[in-house]
C-alpha cells in the first residue's frame, strides 16, 4: 500500500522493499515495539477539517505529492495547496506514500528547488 505498482513492477526492487519491510518488523518486534497504525496519530479531539487553519498560514508552503500514494492522496494534498495561500503544489509521479524512499533523488530536487526559489 506505501509503494508505488512502478516500485512494485520490478522484481528485484520489490524483494528489496519487502525485505526491508520484514526487517523493520523483526526489528520491532525485538524491541518490544509493535508496528504503527495510523490510527495510532490520531486524536479524536482534533477537528479532521483544517480548512480553516491551512488558509492562515503566511509562509511558502510547498505542498508535494506523490503520484501513486493511495494513504494520502495527490488530490488531497492538492486541495491543500489551493487552501494556502500562495502554496506551490509539485507531484513526484512513480512515487507510493514512501516516495521520499522510492525516488529520494527526484524528491530532494523538488524540494531543493522550492527553498531555491525562496
Amino acid at each position: 500500500r506505501n509503494l508505488s505498482p512502478a516500485t512494485l513492477a520490478d522484481p528485484a526492487r520489490e524483494r528489496e522493499w519487502l525485505d526491508v519491510i520484514a526487517l523493520s518488523r523483526h526489528l520491532s518486534a525485538r524491541a518490544g515495539t509493535p508496528p504503527t497504525t495510523p490510527s495510532d496519530h490520531a486524536d479524536p479531539d482534533r477537528p479532521w477539517d483544517l480548512h480553516a487553519e491551512y488558509a492562515t498560514i503566511r509562509r511558502p508552503c510547498l505542498a508535494l505529492a506523490y503520484g501513486d500514494d493511495r494513504v494520502v492522496t495527490p488530490a488531497q494534498v492538492r486541495d491543500v495547496a489551493a487552501t494556502v495561500p500562495g502554496a506551490t503544489y509539485r507531484e513526484v509521479p512513480r512515487t507510493g506514500h514512501w516516495g521520499y524512499l522510492e525516488r529520494p533523488d527526484e524528491v530532494n530536487r523538488v524540494i531543493l528547488e522550492f527553498l531555491a526559489g525562496r
